[in-house]
């Protein structure tokens, strides 16, 4: 009955998702998380963070000199652009396996549907064996009807002569 009442959707707008929804075993809490920010993640796909530069801005700057053992630090513009470009290829390496599980979560999403509804695992052998067999049968359909147009365009013409022979006589 979980499966009718409830879509993956309807599941990610709440902090408690029922995974069967999904076609996975268990439940996942995210009230627990502490980050406000990090706990809305599931429901909108991202994380809801706030403006990075008001962040920076808002915190305490740290006071140099204060603690004579305590070093300032300085950052250099190339390793800005080291971390800069380590923060990219971390993007991407995000990205492909973002990708890499939506296809996973289709694959599984498609088979949890065909079950709801009666249908069983689908086999996709099977039915490309099937498919196979039925383009190989349009195929022999279409040449024994182009033999069948042939043949009726001989009989057609051989009815036009006898037809102009009775005429003529």
């Amino acid at each position: 009955m979980r499966c009718a009442l409830s879509t993956p959707d309807s599941e990610q707008a709440g902090d408690k998702w029922d995974l069967a929804v999904l076609g996975l075993p268990g439940r996942l809490d995210f009230t627990k998380i502490s980050q406000r920010w990090l706990r809305g993640a599931p429901s909108t796909g991202r994380p809801r963070t706030p403006d990075l530069h008001a962040v920076l801005a808002a915190a305490d700057p740290p006071t140099a000199g204060t603690d004579p053992g305590q070093a300032t630090t300085t950052v250099s513009r190339r390793s800005l652009l080291a971390d800069n470009a380590n923060l990219h290829e971390h993007a991407h390496r995000l990205q492909r396996r973002i990708n890499d599980l939506e296809a996973r979560l289709s694959e599984l999403l498609g088979a949890h549907a065909a079950d709801c509804i009666g249908l069983g695992p689908l086999d996709t052998a099977d039915v490309a064996a099937e498919l196979e067999e039925t383009r190989q049968r349009v195929l022999d359909l279409q040449r024994i009807l182009e033999e069948r147009d042939e043949e009726l365009g001989a009989a057609r013409e051989a009815h036009r002569r006898l037809m102009a022979e009775i005429n003529r006589t």
